[in-house]
């Protein structure tokens, strides 16, 4: 035993040693949309839809939905929302941001969703009604909540045109509040960048791909080319997997940083963040309690038994090993909090805090197998179905009021 625990030291020491290569020097080939200058004001700019669902976001909507009016875009521009049967005041404010959209010159769609049909997620069927009523060249699928500086979606379109995208992901600053979040806020985004390594998804060699739900921007050809949302129509991480179509489809995606031209408040508290992830967290597993158990070993004997090596090595080559390997976990953990804006202090919680992702993906996978599924936004997705994942019939098109100034 003290031989393999001597020797994992030493394998620990060269894997990280190798991840934080990785991670240094794709991070520093990242880019930014604050690279990129807006349009300028007269200039013929593609167009553009904004597609954002809403479902009981009366809190944070109005903010967000005010950035949009906003925005500086000399292109045609739309904003579609859509209520996705919210039973709080969403439908009505919805209407009353449309009504101030119209004396900004914006064409406003609103769409007001009363029922679900059979094979969808809410937030999918959502977004795919909004597509189906949106006529830009440019579809930019995001969530209420997610609040922009005037010129982001100037900076963003521009830089995809510029590049011949077919497909632009942006990160967002994470807007956290305390211990927990900010421990959450770093842990999960410090993992999700050295399991998907947005630095390789622009290459069409790699395997690596990314969506994220608050900045996805398509173009309209290369997402009818996929399918649409009618054939994600059962992912709850369906930002994920409209990035992974867009790849195997041979279409070309790149990743941004945004600084702070888009922000949002991320999951608030701990048991917000508990909640959230583990709504999530067994989707993402593929709803497999074999991948569960995997990831889970893994990110155990990678990330926590370092610093319990180091203490129980007797060997003290072995204990520089799993030394090496805490640096290399805590200093590209430091990179990582900076790039975030998060204090890099917290970058010393990573080999503990990756015990709490550990509890998140084992709750998600004994939450969802005990109930049968998962409740989203108060709707029950059965397990069997999800699993299925079978395309539906196409829906009736829902048409809305439009709002034009």
């Amino acid at each position: 035993m003290r031989v393999v625990i001597n020797l994992l030291g030493g394998l620990l020491a060269f894997g990280w040693g190798a991840v934080a290569t990785d991670y240094i020097i794709g991070a520093r080939k990242g880019r930014s949309l604050t690279d990129i200058a807006p349009y300028p004001v007269d200039a013929d700019a593609p167009s553009l839809s904004v597609i954002v669902a809403a479902c009981n976001e009366e809190e944070k909507l109005p903010a967000a939905f005010r950035t949009l009016l906003a925005q500086e875009y000399p292109g045609s521009f739309e904003i579609v929302a859509i209520d996705d049967r919210s039973t709080d005041n969403t439908p009505g404010l919805l209407d009353q941001l449309a009504q101030e959209g119209e004396s900004q010159e914006r064409r406003i769609v609103v769409l007001h969703l009363n029922d679900l049909p059979k094979g969808w997620l809410g937030k999918n069927h959502a977004l795919y009604q909004g597509a189906r009523n949106a006529r830009g060249r440019w579809l930019l699928f995001t969530d209420a909540d997610i609040r922009f500086a005037p010129d982001a979606l100037s900076r963003a379109v521009r830089f995809a045109e510029a590049e011949k995208l077919h497909h632009l992901v942006s990160f967002m600053r994470l807007e956290l509040e305390g211990f927990w979040e900010n421990v959450f806020g770093l842990t999960f985004a410090f993992f999700f960048f050295l399991k998907f390594r947005p630095w390789r998804v622009r290459n069409p060699r790699t395997k690596e791909y990314l969506g994220v739900g608050g900045f996805n921007m398509v173009r309209r050809d290369a997402y009818e080319a996929i399918g649409t949302h009618r054939a994600i129509a059962l992912e709850v991480a369906d930002d994920m997997e409209l990035g992974r179509r867009i790849k195997t489809s041979g279409f070309t995606s790149e990743v941004v940083g945004a600084g702070d031209l888009i922000s949002v408040r991320w999951q608030e508290g701990f048991a917000g963040l508990m909640n959230g992830l583990t709504k999530n967290g067994y989707a993402g597993l593929d709803y497999n309690p074999l991948t569960v158990v995997q990831s889970s070993g893994l990110l155990f004997m990678t990330c926590v038994w370092p610093l319990m090596g180091l203490f129980l090595a007797t060997d003290k080559r072995a204990r520089i090993g799993y030394a090496t390997a805490l640096g290399a976990i805590i200093g590209t953990g430091t990179i990582h909090a900076r790039y975030g804006r998060i204090p890099p202090a917290y970058a010393l919680s990573l080999p503990l805090s990756s015990l709490l992702l550990i509890i998140v993906m084992f709750r998600s996978m004994l939450t969802t197998e005990h109930n049968g599924g998962i409740t989203w936004r108060g709707t029950f997705y059965p397990l069997d179905i999800l699993r299925l994942r079978e395309i539906p019939a196409i829906p009736p098109t829902i048409t809305g009021e439009i709002h034009e100034g």
